[in-house]
């Protein structure tokens, strides 16, 4: 399995203020955060780290509009999708919330109400 210093993103994220870019590290379930300003991660954490299963893989992550700081994440194994979590600097907020493993993420009618929820 490769290192977090050797995977590479699945997925990008950009804050819409500009001040954050967001990687989602598929296989080994870690979102890492970089501040544009001073080009460094700043932030990076493990999904496991929330009391997740180890390893899941992250499949979706949007970030809040105005709370560049927070994102929400799709995760789930095996290209379907149990739950979403949303993270304050890497610290998850309440309890994950179980999705339909046959969701699509990102265009599925409960994906766009767990945004609507929290922008």
């Amino acid at each position: 399995m490769p290192s977090r210093s050797t995977a590479k993103p699945s997925i990008l994220r950009k804050a819409p203020t500009g001040q954050f870019i967001y990687a989602g590290l598929r296989i080994t379930g870690t979102v890492v955060r970089y501040a544009l300003a001073t080009q460094s991660a700043d932030l990076e954490f493990d999904l496991a780290d929330a009391g997740n299963e180890f390893y899941d893989s992250i499949e979706s992550l949007a970030v809040l509009p105005n709370s560049p700081h927070s994102v929400l994440v799709a995760s789930g194994g095996a290209n379907t999708t149990d739950w979403i979590g949303l993270y304050d600097d890497g610290v998850i907020r309440g309890a994950t919330l179980p999705i339909d493993a046959y969701e699509v993420v990102g265009t599925g009618e409960r994906w766009r109400r767990a945004r609507r929820a929290v922008e």
